[in-house]
C-alpha cells in the first residue's frame, strides 16, 4: 500500500530483493485499483527484473489485470527486446494480460517511434504513472538515462537515446520528470558492483542519473547485502 502522510524513504536489504519489490508493487497496485479505475505501471528490462517478473506472474491477483495499464521505463530500439521479456516472463506464463500492454518501438525508425509512444503515453496513461520498477547500472543509470547523456535534460514524458555508452547505441527512454512524478519509485539492485552507484546516490550525488532522482512519492530501494555495501535503511 502507499503511505499517507509524507513521503515513504525506505531501503530494504534482503535476500531476494525481486520477491520484496513484487509484493510492494503488488501492494501499491491494489490500492490504487481500489480508490479508482485503472494503476499505470512501468517496468524496466534487463536482467535484474527477470525474479521481478516471474514473481509477478505468480502473484498478481486475476482480477487486477482487468484495471491495469502497463508499460516500460525503457526500450532498446529497435529490436524491442524489454517487451519481449516482459510477454515472455510476466504476462505468457501468468496466462493473463493487463486491460493495456504499451511497448515503446512499433518497427519504425528512432524519432519516428518515440513520436507515436509520446502520443500513446499521453492518450492511455495520461503522461503519467503511479508505479515505477527501475533498475540501476553499476555507473549509477536509470532507465536509458546514462552520465552525462543529453537525454537526461529532456523536458518531456520520454526522450530518444543515441550514442549510448552500452549497446545498442539507440534507445527510447521516460524522461526523470515522468518518473518522478509517480506515486511509487522501487529500485532494484543486486550484486556488489552496483554498491557504489548506490552509495553514491544515497548521498543525493548528482553525478549519477540515480542520484539526481528525486522523486515525489514513495521511493524504496529493494537491494541484496551485496550492493548494499554498509549504509543504513533510510534515503535522504
Amino acid at each position: 500500500m502507499l503511505t499517507e502522510g509524507p513521503p515513504r524513504r525506505q531501503i530494504e536489504v534482503g535476500p531476494d530483493p525481486c520477491r520484496t519489490a513484487a509484493t510492494i508493487v503488488l501492494g501499491a497496485l491494489g490500492g490504487i485499483v481500489a480508490a479508482r479505475e485503472r494503476a499505470r505501471l512501468a517496468v524496466p528490462g534487463g536482467e535484474t527484473p527477470v525474479p521481478l517478473f516471474r514473481s509477478l506472474a505468480e502473484r498478481t491477483p486475476p482480477e487486477l489485470y482487468e484495471r491495469l495499464r502497463v508499460t516500460l521505463t525503457d526500450e532498446r530500439h529497435p529490436d524491442g527486446s524489454n517487451a519481449r521479456q516482459v510477454e515472455d516472463l510476466w504476462f505468457g506464463p501468468a496466462g493473463r494480460r493487463p486491460a493495456l500492454f504499451l511497448p515503446m518501438t512499433s518497427g519504425g525508425d528512432l524519432a519516428g517511434d518515440l513520436g507515436r509512444f509520446r502520443e500513446r503515453f499521453e492518450v492511455e496513461f495520461g503522461s503519467a504513472l503511479d508505479v515505477v520498477v527501475l533498475g540501476v547500472g553499476a555507473d549509477g543509470h536509470v532507465a536509458s538515462l546514462f552520465p552525462d547523456h543529453p537525454a537526461l535534460e529532456a523536458a518531456g514524458s520520454c526522450a530518444a537515446v543515441t550514442g549510448a555508452p552500452k549497446p545498442p547505441p539507440d534507445r527510447l527512454t521516460l524522461g526523470l520528470a515522468a518518473l518522478e512524478r509517480a506515486s511509487l519509485v522501487v529500485v532494484l539492485a543486486t550484486g556488489p558492483a552496483k554498491a557504489a552507484a548506490l552509495e553514491r546516490a544515497r548521498r543525493g550525488d548528482p553525478g549519477t542519473p540515480l542520484g539526481r532522482l528525486r522523486p515525489r512519492g514513495d521511493y524504496v530501494w529493494c537491494i541484496d547485502e551485496a550492493a548494499a555495501g554498509r549504509f543504513g535503511a533510510d534515503l535522504k
